[in-house]
């Protein structure tokens, strides 16, 4: 197999933006305080999403998950619903942060970083057709911390 990295993410927690307690939900007594939505899926994941996943499950009191969910995208409607916090990649979270009312912030816990690369099998190495998908990919989303 052939690898190639893109780039690096990291992770956002959202709330809406009406949530009573927005500001608070940033510090770490008020994201700890607060009712989550816990993203179980991750646990199939990419590496780093099980790695967040454990972190954020040992750190947040089991009384305080709102909802367990099998993907980042329910996570972050229910966020948008509810006055719970959900922490999705980072990159998504910006992107769905508009259209679902959401504010993203960095999360008051240390999370690991994600590396986003894209795989290819060794057959595929010259195809021409394979490399200009994989020269486009790589065009689009290298060099862009997102």
């Amino acid at each position: 197999m052939r690898r190639q990295r893109l780039y690096f993410d990291g992770y956002a927690s959202v709330v809406r933006k009406r949530h009573p307690r927005a500001r608070r939900c940033q510090s770490l007594a008020g994201f700890l305080a607060e009712r989550h939505i816990l993203v179980a899926g991750s646990e199939t994941g990419h590496a780093a999403h099980r790695t967040a996943h454990r972190v954020l499950s040992s750190t947040i009191a089991v009384s305080n998950v709102m909802l367990r969910v099998p993907s980042f995208i329910a996570g972050a409607i229910v966020a948008a619903e509810t006055d719970g916090i959900t922490t999705l990649p980072a990159n998504l979270a910006r992107r769905l942060a508009g259209p679902l009312g959401l504010l993203a912030f960095d999360p008051p816990v240390a999370l690991p970083r994600i590396e986003i690369a894209q795989f290819w099998h060794e057959r595929f190495h010259r195809d021409v057709g394979h490399r200009w998908l994989r020269n486009l990919t790589f065009e689009l989303f290298a060099g862009r911390d997102h």
